[in-house]
């Protein structure tokens, strides 16, 4: 029998913007795994609800290569579109995840077994969250074995 998925530690998160200003409310990026769902990490706000670049997400280092399985995202505000990335190379895991994946409050992903040291959170599209258009993952959690 195959062993269950297990939370992986994170060891640091930052925002990953490489197409804008290579910022993205960097200083809230821990709120994302801070295990206390109330707080977020929101993206900024985009005016018009379009984020007119590729995407922008948060990078999770899991300090050493691991096998990654799948995640559990939850969020206050549902309906953007998202893809994981998990991979060695920061900057190459832009293009390896595909928007697979729309926020619900809670969304659990599998992945296929991927090895790397780095998962990427990468959002595509934002939502009206009320007070803007954005993204926000109030909690993330990084699904794995190793």
């Amino acid at each position: 029998p195959r062993p269950q998925p297990r939370s992986l530690s994170v060891t640091a998160v930052r925002t990953f913007d490489p197409f804008g200003d290579g910022r993205e409310n960097d200083d809230a990026a821990p709120f994302a795994i801070d295990g206390d769902a109330t707080t977020a990490w929101r993206s900024e706000n985009y005016f018009d609800g379009v984020l007119r670049k590729p995407g922008v997400g948060l990078l999770l280092d899991l300090g050493r290569e691991r096998t990654v399985t799948g995640f559990r995202l939850r969020t206050s505000h549902p309906g953007y579109r998202f893809g994981i990335g998990v991979g060695d190379d920061p900057t190459a895991l832009a293009s390896l995840a595909r928007a697979t994946f729309t926020a619900r409050a809670e969304t659990v992903g599998t992945l296929p077994p991927t090895r790397g040291r780095y998962v990427l959170v990468w959002i595509v599209s934002v939502v009206d969250a009320g007070d803007g258009n954005r993204a926000e993952i109030a909690e993330i959690e990084v699904l794995g074995r190793g």
